[in-house]
């Protein structure tokens, strides 16, 4: 389950903008100068035997196989020298091959004798994590554990690194969309006459989110539009969410997202992506439409569509007796 730590504060927040190195950087900084972080993370990194003995930590490591963001040694009791590759992704996507040269990388250390066995870790925020990449990587570390843990250590910097935690998570941007989304809630609920279980669940200043009260439906879907900050409005993402519910195991929401994967049919425009932020999404762009009226339009008449399509089939696939409403505590 996805842990929100919250902190009470005696100050506003001491960054307003993060991107990936930043985050890295705090990383390296936990690693290089907190043992308890230390022991926190191998008993994390998957190693066959326990860790004694820190070697050291690096940022941004580049090589004939590609780039680690961080690179971190370590000693088992038995002298064993383990090196952790450590991939911090935000939101972007991963690059070809990104995983693969990882471990390339990991095996060419080996091959040098410089270190005895590798791990390959991913470290993101819950919500962009993939199916797939909990596959493919040895071990997955979200930001939102990695915040529960700072917080439980009391470290001296606790404050400043759960703020960079905390905005990476947010995203948090000066454009405010409300207006937008409040006209696409408006006019979204007016033309769905035909499933009035249908309502909104949420809205803020970049996105609009409705739920289904209907008693077959799986609560965890959520038909959303995202109209990002950064884009000043001018883009927008009409998607199935599956995060979009604090009380929600992971667990249900990747239960979820297979079954979207591997049984249900795509509506016309829309694609499958493999993480249940969005695992049902279009993208509408200002620029294709001459007036905002006709833009807006867009975006209410694909978010109709995506319900109209999606709601009957979930309602069906998800009879009463298959499943619980009521989210089942974790």
């Amino acid at each position: 389950m996805v842990t929100r730590v919250k902190m009470e504060r005696s100050h506003e927040r001491s960054v307003s903008y993060v991107v990936e190195r930043d985050v890295d950087l705090v990383v390296v900084q936990l690693i290089q100068t907190s043992q308890e972080f230390r022991d926190w993370l191998t008993d994390r990194l998957g190693f066959d035997t326990a860790v004694n003995e820190f070697r050291g930590v690096k940022h941004s490591v580049t090589t004939a196989t590609g780039e680690s963001d961080i690179e971190a040694g370590f000693q088992t009791v038995e002298g064993s020298n383990q090196i952790a590759l450590i991939e911090n992704k935000i939101n972007a996507s991963m690059q070809e091959r990104q995983v693969e040269r990882y471990f390339e990388r990991g095996r060419d250390y080996l091959e040098k004798g410089d270190w005895h066995d590798f791990s390959v870790t991913l470290i993101a925020p819950e919500a962009y994590v993939s199916k797939s990449e909990r596959r493919e990587f040895d071990t997955v570390i979200t930001y939102e554990q990695m915040m529960e843990t700072i917080q439980s250590l009391e470290l001296d910097g606790t404050e400043f690194f759960i703020d960079v935690f905390e905005e990476s998570l947010e995203k948090r941007v000066p454009v405010d969309n409300s207006e937008l989304t409040s006209e696409v809630t408006t006019r979204v609920l007016s033309q769905l006459e035909e499933f009035p279980e249908v309502d909104v669940y949420q809205t803020s200043n970049t996105q609009t989110r409705f739920e289904s009260l209907h008693e077959d439906h799986p609560s965890v879907v959520l038909y959303n539009a995202y109209i990002p900050g950064r884009e000043d409005g001018k883009k927008a993402i009409v998607r199935i969410n599956l995060t979009g519910r604090d009380d929600v195991p992971v667990e249900e929401q990747e239960r979820l997202s297979e079954v979207f994967l591997e049984e249900m049919d795509i509506p016309e425009g829309f694609e499958l992506k493999d993480r249940p932020m969005e695992v049902v999404r279009n993208e509408i762009v200002r620029q294709d439409f001459d007036s905002r009226e006709a833009y807006v339009d867009s975006i209410v008449s694909t978010l109709q569509y995506l319900i109209e399509y999606y709601h009957p089939r979930l309602v069906e696939q998800f009879p009463m007796q298959d499943h619980q409403n009521d989210v089942s505590e974790p």
